[in-house]
């Protein structure tokens, strides 16, 4: 498989891996998966941190030679993140972006890249809001006050821990509708779903809550068992109806270019249609590309 930067091709699936696991990094890369998030965060309890730290650039060089994109989620307090950086700065042109938990909004993130300049080196940051502070700090940004962020993401357990509600609540829909909101001002890709992630034998409920997350315009998730890859992929694959409709109204735009609205089997179309129509088939056709190049 051909490498895909982040940026030409977002994953349609995350997969989270302890950092202090290589057994785990290695099963990992055959897992289906787009992209491998290594993970020196939550999954790593505090006496194993410095062994996921020393792991990390075979890691990270194994999940890059296979073809995969590379995610490193860094923690959030300004020691373990120092920390954190100082272990992959040498070999970060090699990670396609790193992970900032419990993301707080632009001071933090200015921090993160400030950390990185002083070292003399670069990232394309993914934030992870899963508090209340986050999601208004994060909510609250306008275009041009961040730089180098290459999507946004929710984390839905935390989050509705503090709400006190169930993930897959109205109010954590909401919470994801605000950061959808963010996206679309920064022009960043958003991942997830209004959803747990911690049940991976309950595929179908999954599969469901992926679902919403797709209609509301996430590109991506992560996960954190590689059940639960497979169901990720087709969620955010256009399916065989979505590219037939999409090539209809292309065709249809291509022998009347001039028609401000017209009708495709039935159906009213106009220039938002035609727009999401054109972004089905290029997302089809980069996906399509990625996978035949896989040998």
């Amino acid at each position: 498989m051909t490498h895909s930067p982040l940026g030409q091709l977002p994953p349609r699936s995350i997969l989270f891996v302890p950092a202090d696991r290589q057994d785990m990094v290695a099963k990992a890369v055959t897992s289906g998966a787009d992209a491998i998030c290594l993970d020196l965060e939550d999954a790593v309890v505090r006496e194993r941190k410095e062994l996921a730290r020393n792991n990390l650039e075979q890691s990270v060089r194994l999940i890059h030679n296979a073809g995969l994109q590379v995610l490193v989620r860094i923690n959030a307090d300004d020691a373990d993140m120092s920390r954190d950086v100082d272990a992959l700065v040498d070999f970060v042109n090699t990670i396609d972006a790193l992970v900032i938990a419990k993301a707080s909004g632009v001071e933090q993130i200015e921090r993160l890249q400030q950390g990185l300049g002083d070292r003399g080196a670069a990232a394309a940051i993914i934030a992870m809001i899963e508090d209340i502070n986050g999601l208004d700090s994060f909510a609250a940004i306008r275009p041009g006050e961040l730089h180098s962020i290459a999507g946004i993401t929710i984390g839905c357990e935390d989050l509705a821990d503090q709400f006190e509600c169930e993930p897959d609540s109205p109010a954590i829909e909401f919470a994801f509708y605000r950061l959808l909101e963010c996206a679309r001002r920064l022009a960043v890709p958003l991942y997830g779903f209004p959803g747990s992630i911690a049940d991976f034998r309950d595929l179908d409920s999954f599969a469901t809550r992926l679902g919403i997350g797709a209609k509301m315009g996430a590109v991506g998730a992560f996960c954190i068992h590689p059940r639960q890859v497979g169901v990720v992929n087709e969620r955010f694959s256009p399916s065989e109806d979505e590219i037939e409709n999409a090539r209809a109204v292309i065709a249809a735009v291509d022998d009347a270019p001039t028609a401000g609205a017209f009708a495709v089997d039935g159906r009213m179309v106009d220039r938002p249609v035609v727009l999401r129509a054109r972004r089905v088939m290029m997302r089809a056709m980069r996906i399509n590309a990625v996978e035949k190049s896989d040998p």
